[in-house]
């Protein structure tokens, strides 16, 4: 039992004394009076003791000895002893002073267990804020040594019940601001309790602790020490999980007559054919492309729609039968209707309403949980090879099969059935297959109505037209000036999109001819590099015979005037009739001929020889201006340059 706890009873004085008189000592060993003097001398220390602690404080006790914290007892008390010791013996005198230092280590001993007790969690706390040792160099420390020590005391504690030891150094001097601005944390944290409000001594918390929210409960001040420290574990609650339906896709047959009238090359991907990796193919409801599952992309983000129609089963609408590009630039080419005939096709229009990307991100961070409801489509448009169009794979332009342009292999009616057996080889268009060349130029544009045309050029806007009413002046690779095509707008801006932003971002120019898109002098021809002729005959045997044969030239390799050799192409020779072309043309092709007959100097490997053989120091190096030059006196650098 700890001398705090023992010092609570009321006959603890008695029982103390008898304590001290039976341990460590012999019936006879003492007299009646030696033993009732160490009942007084014990009873006077421990109440000098006990008076002591009314007047110490837990943290500053002025006192002489080591730690400070002795209680040194009353003269009074101490004159019963000495009496005692004086008429004693000198063995009976060593005897005693034996038992009063046995006591005091008894004293000290169970002293040293109270304090054991309450400055056991201080332990951990002192070895993590020991300061260490001053630099080698001495002077000023560089790093902070921590918040200083604070002992942490039991809840319900008594003044009278602190325990003072003088076994403990005495504290060092503590920094006022740290203690003071934790102290005033506590207050505004509400570390205090109400309790103790009317004159009763403030909460202490452990050090360890300051600081800290969130992260434990003040207990009850009633409650025991192993409550002093309830650790709030409770979870935070979680961020409810979005949750989706799967998107499940019929799978088709690919020999049936709605796969039939699709291609089966993912858009997206470019991979033919169902894939282990990306899913099954997904056909499109309006037209003749496909998807696989995994290609259509992310739900928040995606262009293309998808309806959920009967049970688990959904259909695809690709991004360009719905329209989602006119969502976003009005002047787009309408890719849900026949190039032809200007009629949208059946399974285009959007079984369900379309919304924009912000408005699909809210509605699936809101409804993410929920099941999307059936929407009622009437069976016609559902997987109805009558309603697919044919889609170009590069134009990106729509046509009903039955009226796709024919083709040489064109052979009967045009049905869609004899339409498809020709198309389906590439999927392209005939302006798609007749230029494979890539366009570099885009030179003018004009409205594609040949009334519109008649009006003046100042009334006539860019964007007053969609592209499916313009025309663009285009420029392929390998080709000439010469062979320019007006080419409709839905076309080039599908098959050429970064050429055609390119021009529009630099300043439509609008020309209603090719005469005034191309300069003149990109068509005359300045250099003749190679040419072809009709039949073949050696040159460079008779220079005036291989001039009369300018005729017979079918094509010539020519570089034009105001164009960069990179720009030279093949190119047929202009007619006779056509005056300035032909004078300039037969100019290049006579400077072509006359290189054949260029020869060289006569006698010039001997001259090289002979000049080898001389000194060159000597005979061959200039020291002075030559007289041949004349005009001027040559600077030194010339000079050097000259020989």
């Amino acid at each position: 039992m700890p001398y705090s706890q023992l010092a609570r009873y009321d006959n603890w004085e008695e029982a103390y004394a008898n304590f001290v008189n039976q341990d460590g000592t012999s019936p006879g060993a003492t007299s009646s009076e030696e033993t009732s003097s160490r009942r007084d001398t014990s009873t006077s220390r421990l109440r000098g003791r006990q008076d002591s602690r009314k007047t110490a404080t837990p943290r500053n006790v002025d006192s002489p000895s080591r730690s400070g914290k002795h209680a040194e007892l009353n003269p009074s008390d101490q004159a019963p002893q000495g009496d005692n010791n004086s008429s004693a013996s000198p063995a009976e005198g060593r005897q005693l002073r034996k038992r009063n230092l046995s006591l005091l280590a008894r004293q000290r001993k169970s002293m040293r267990e109270a304090e054991g007790i309450e400055s056991s969690e201080d332990e951990d706390t002192s070895k993590a804020t020991e300061p260490r040792g001053r630099p080698r160099g001495g002077g000023r420390r560089t790093r902070s040594t921590g918040l200083p020590k604070v002992q942490m005391l039991p809840y319900g504690y008594d003044d009278d019940e602190i325990i003072v030891s003088d076994l403990k150094p005495p504290p060092g001097r503590r920094r006022r601001g740290l203690v003071s601005s934790r102290c005033r944390s506590m207050r505004e944290t509400g570390y205090g309790s109400s309790d103790y409000d009317n004159g009763g001594p403030s909460e202490r918390r452990s050090g360890r602790t300051a600081g800290r929210k969130n992260m434990y409960r003040e207990p009850d001040p009633n409650a025991s020490d192993d409550d002093f420290m309830d650790i709030d574990t409770t979870a935070k609650p979680k961020k409810p999980q979005v949750v989706r339906a799967k998107e499940v896709f019929p799978s088709l047959d690919k020999h049936g007559d709605f796969a039939r009238f699709h291609d089966r090359t993912c858009d997206t991907c470019l991979d033919h054919g169902t894939s282990r990796s990306r899913g099954i193919l997904v056909y499109c409801q309006g037209c003749s492309y496909t998807y696989h599952q995994l290609c259509l992309g992310p739900r928040n983000g995606r262009e293309h729609l998808i309806t959920k129609v009967a049970g688990e089963s959904r259909v695809l609408q690709c991004r360009r039968c719905i329209g989602r590009t006119r969502l976003k630039k009005p002047t787009a080419p309408y890719l849900d209707k026949c190039t032809a005939c200007r009629i949208t096709g059946k399974s285009c229009q959007p079984f369900s309403d379309l919304k924009n990307k912000s408005a699909q991100k809210k509605d699936t961070s809101t409804n993410a949980s929920a099941e999307t409801s059936d929407v009622e489509v009437d069976s016609e448009r559902l997987y109805n090879p009558e309603n697919v169009l044919f889609r170009c794979r590069g134009c990106r332009r729509a046509w009903h099969f039955n009226h796709l342009p024919a083709t040489a292999e064109s052979v009967g009616k045009p049905s869609a059935k004899n339409r498809l057996e020709e198309y389906s080889r590439e999927w392209r268009c005939d302006l798609c297959q007749e230029h494979k060349e890539k366009a570099t130029v885009i030179l003018a544009w004009r409205p594609s109505d040949k009334q519109a045309r008649q009006m003046k050029s100042e009334l006539i806007d860019y964007t007053d037209f969609v592209e499916d009413e313009r025309e663009y002046l285009t420029k392929f690779a390998k080709r000439s000036y010469f062979h320019c095509v007006w080419l409709p707008g839905a076309w080039v801006s599908g098959a050429f999109p970064l050429l055609h932003t390119g021009f529009i971002k630099r300043g439509p120019k609008l020309c209603m001819t090719t005469e005034e898109a191309v300069p003149e002098e990109w068509l005359r021809i300045e250099i003749c590099l190679d040419v072809e002729y009709d039949s073949y005959v050696p040159v460079g045997n008779d220079a005036e015979l291989d001039l009369l044969r300018i005729t017979d030239v079918t094509k010539a390799y020519v570089k034009f005037r105001g164009l960069g050799y990179e720009e030279a192409v093949w190119e047929q020779p202009p007619k006779e009739n056509e005056k300035e072309r032909w004078e300039e043309w037969k100019q290049a092709y006579g400077d072509y001929i006359h290189g054949f007959y260029v020869r060289g100097t006569r006698g010039i490997l001997d001259r090289i020889k002979k000049a080898r053989s001389l000194n060159f120091d000597q005979k061959l190096v200039k020291k002075k201006q030559p007289e041949y030059v004349k005009g001027g006196t040559l600077m030194d650098y010339q000079m050097e340059g000259l020989k």
